[in-house]
Protein backbone atom coordinates (compact mmCIF):
# COMPACT_ATOMS: atom_id res chain seq x y z
CA UNK A 1 0.00 0.00 0.00
CA UNK A 2 1.53 3.26 -1.08
CA UNK A 3 1.83 6.32 1.33
CA UNK A 4 -0.96 8.34 1.61
CA UNK A 5 -0.81 10.67 4.29
CA UNK A 6 1.85 12.84 5.85
CA UNK A 7 1.71 13.67 9.30
CA UNK A 8 3.18 15.62 12.56
CA UNK A 9 1.07 16.16 15.49
CA UNK A 10 -1.79 17.66 14.57
CA UNK A 11 -0.54 18.56 11.02
CA UNK A 12 -1.52 16.52 8.14
CA UNK A 13 -1.15 16.34 4.40
CA UNK A 14 -2.86 14.35 1.88
CA UNK A 15 -0.39 13.32 -0.51
CA UNK A 16 -4.06 11.77 -3.06
CA UNK A 17 -6.30 15.31 -2.48
CA UNK A 18 -3.19 17.49 -1.52
CA UNK A 19 -5.64 18.61 1.41
CA UNK A 20 -3.27 20.13 4.45
CA UNK A 21 -4.89 20.19 7.66
CA UNK A 22 -4.11 21.26 11.44
CA UNK A 23 -6.49 20.74 14.09
CA UNK A 24 -9.05 19.90 11.91
CA UNK A 25 -8.77 23.30 9.89
CA UNK A 26 -8.31 23.17 6.53
CA UNK A 27 -4.94 25.21 5.22
CA UNK A 28 -4.64 26.36 1.81
CA UNK A 29 -0.75 26.58 0.78
CA UNK A 30 0.58 27.24 -2.72
CA UNK A 31 2.33 24.65 -4.82
CA UNK A 32 6.04 25.51 -3.31
CA UNK A 33 4.83 25.89 0.18
CA UNK A 34 3.25 22.63 0.00
CA UNK A 35 6.15 20.88 -1.87
CA UNK A 36 8.52 22.43 1.29
CA UNK A 37 5.79 21.15 3.83
CA UNK A 38 5.85 17.86 2.55
CA UNK A 39 9.68 17.57 2.57
CA UNK A 40 9.85 18.41 5.77
CA UNK A 41 6.98 16.28 6.84
CA UNK A 42 9.11 13.34 5.00
CA UNK A 43 11.97 14.63 7.55
CA UNK A 44 10.53 14.88 10.65
CA UNK A 45 12.99 15.73 13.47
CA UNK A 46 15.64 15.94 11.09
CA UNK A 47 17.79 19.67 10.78
CA UNK A 48 17.47 20.38 7.28
CA UNK A 49 20.03 22.97 5.52
CA UNK A 50 19.29 25.10 3.02
CA UNK A 51 20.89 23.88 0.69
CA UNK A 52 19.25 20.46 1.25
CA UNK A 53 15.84 21.99 0.73
CA UNK A 54 17.10 23.75 -2.31
CA UNK A 55 18.43 21.16 -3.76
CA UNK A 56 15.02 18.68 -3.29
CA UNK A 57 12.92 20.92 -3.08
CA UNK A 58 13.68 23.54 -5.98
CA UNK A 59 15.51 20.94 -8.20
CA UNK A 60 17.29 22.29 -10.65
CA UNK A 61 16.36 25.98 -10.33
CA UNK A 62 19.11 27.44 -10.65
CA UNK A 63 18.17 31.09 -10.64
CA UNK A 64 17.15 30.42 -7.20
CA UNK A 65 18.60 31.78 -4.32
CA UNK A 66 18.94 30.54 -0.72
CA UNK A 67 17.31 33.60 1.00
CA UNK A 68 13.77 31.85 -1.13
CA UNK A 69 13.83 28.82 1.74
CA UNK A 70 13.72 31.62 4.29
CA UNK A 71 11.07 33.68 2.88
CA UNK A 72 8.94 30.39 2.33
CA UNK A 73 9.64 28.86 5.79
CA UNK A 74 7.85 32.57 7.03
CA UNK A 75 5.01 31.71 4.69
CA UNK A 76 4.52 28.49 6.02
CA UNK A 77 5.18 29.63 9.80
CA UNK A 78 2.13 32.00 9.37
CA UNK A 79 -0.10 29.59 8.07
CA UNK A 80 0.80 26.36 10.00
CA UNK A 81 2.46 27.48 13.24
CA UNK A 82 1.24 31.26 14.03
CA UNK A 83 -2.70 30.41 14.55
CA UNK A 84 -2.33 27.02 16.43
CA UNK A 85 -0.95 26.99 20.17
CA UNK A 86 2.26 25.18 19.46
CA UNK A 87 4.67 25.84 16.25
CA UNK A 88 6.04 23.09 14.32
CA UNK A 89 8.65 24.42 12.36
CA UNK A 90 12.03 25.23 14.31
CA UNK A 91 14.68 27.26 13.54
CA UNK A 92 18.02 25.39 14.09
CA UNK A 93 20.74 28.93 14.11
CA UNK A 94 23.20 28.32 11.54
CA UNK A 95 22.12 24.73 10.58
CA UNK A 96 18.82 25.41 9.04
CA UNK A 97 15.32 23.87 9.53
CA UNK A 98 13.46 21.07 11.17
CA UNK A 99 9.79 19.81 11.60
CA UNK A 100 8.87 19.00 15.62
CA UNK A 101 7.15 15.68 16.35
Amino acid sequence: MSEIYLKAADLEVNLVTLAVTRENNLIQLRRKEWQLLAFLLRHPGQVLSRRVILDHVWQNSYDVYPGVVDVHIKYLRDKIDRPFAKPLIKTVHGWGYKLEV
